[in-house]
């Protein structure tokens, strides 16, 4: 891979955008650096401070792609030649179906409300003349969205329009409190939250858990099945563990300890194996 600071023009450096050049062309370049099995299974949202954030098509990538996230990091800033990424997140669930798209999803939710915001005649010109020396046209065409969305954000700040994150720096539309990475972030924290109130009550239905936690019943769910998954893929056939089998009945049944029996352990059990015995005959 030709490192891409040599492809540099002198005038991505003189407005300032060379990290954001940057960022942007790892998204753009993501198949060329993963890899067509990981392009095909995770797409790159949005880079925020040295975080990438990576959709996912399902929680078992999530975590395979966990395993590798250093020595993806390694690999994206070799490609750019700069130490840019310092952490990944992959967000199981967020993965569109522009499968097909090389930049699908590249922007975040708050850069595509700049299409409500035009550029003059002259400001577009004068991103044209600058990258006039860009020899490489998918580069030229990159840089120039690069530098129209540079001057539509400085055109939003100055109109005052937008406004920053309670939590950090970055710019949001009049409409959101927080930013796309914050919001995520939020997110990640009650899932996070969930998790532990269901470790330590694995019986509990939605509506008993909110009474503990402001939750969506779609971040319930997916924080559910995730624990139900790891379970049923923890639980060996030959050296059982009783409290994961316990746990695993009440999460699946919401039925409290002192109702279990060892018949209904049994089933739960049967009716686990024989799905995860009939996945594995498909794959």
């Amino acid at each position: 891979m030709q490192r891409l600071d040599q492809l540099l023009p002198l005038t991505i450096k003189k407005l300032g955008i060379t990290k954001r050049y940057n960022a942007e062309s790892a998204i753009y370049h993501w198949r060329k650096i993963v890899g067509d099995k990981i392009a095909a299974n995770a797409k790159p949202l949005t880079v925020q401070r040295d975080l990438l954030l990576v959709a996912v098509s399902s929680s078992t990538w999530s975590h395979h792609l966990s395993m590798m996230k250093q020595d993806i990091i390694n690999k994206i800033n070799a490609f750019i030649g700069d130490n840019l990424i310092k952490d990944i997140r992959f967000q199981a669930g967020y993965l569109k179906d522009n499968q097909n798209q090389e930049n699908a999803g590249q922007a975040g939710e708050n850069e595509i409300k700049l299409h409500n915001i035009k550029l003059e005649a002259t400001e577009l010109k004068n991103v044209n003349d600058l990258v006039k020396s860009v020899g490489d046209a998918d580069l030229q065409t990159k840089l120039k969205n690069i530098i129209k969305s540079d001057l539509k954000l400085k055109k939003a700040r100055h109109n005052g329009k937008w406004h920053k994150c309670l939590d950090c720096s970055v710019l949001c539309p009049p409409e959101e409190t927080f930013c796309f990475t914050c919001k995520l972030n939020h997110k990640q924290r009650i899932r996070e939250e969930i998790y532990t109130i269901l470790i330590e009550n694995p019986w509990l239905g939605y509506s008993e858990l909110r009474k503990h936690i402001d939750a969506s019943f779609d971040d319930f769910k997916e924080v559910k099945n995730r624990l139900i998954s790891a379970l049923v893929n923890e639980i060996s056939g030959e050296q059982n563990d009783r409290i994961k089998e316990l746990t695993l009945v009440m999460l699946a049944t919401g039925i409290q300890p002192e109702q279990i029996t060892d018949a209904l352990v049994n089933n739960t059990l049967k009716r686990f194996r024989r799905k995860n015995h009939v996945s594995a005959s498909r794959s």
